[in-house]
């Protein structure tokens, strides 16, 4: 069980910095959608190169990204 937390613990560090790679300020506004899509697509490779795929892969791609845009709307100020 703890080996399974670990891998869990590590995707979501893997994800995160490739997500502030591509943020930049204002990357939740509705005239940003590039970076938005950037983010995405950050996501989705991430998650890709560890075997998630499917359906499960659009699920946790857009979990992810509307949590970030919660979560990261202020960056850099919450960085």
């Amino acid at each position: 069980m703890q080996q399974a937390t670990l891998d869990v613990a590590g995707l979501i560090r893997k994800v995160v910095a490739a997500m502030k790679k591509e943020f930049q300020i204002g990357w939740t506004n509705h005239h940003r959608q590039d970076v938005l899509a950037k983010v995405t697509l950050a996501v989705k490779m991430v998650l890709m190169r560890e075997n998630i795929k499917g359906e499960q892969l659009r699920f946790l791609t857009n979990a992810i990204v509307e949590k970030a845009k919660d979560k990261y709307k202020d960056w850099p100020l919450e960085a």
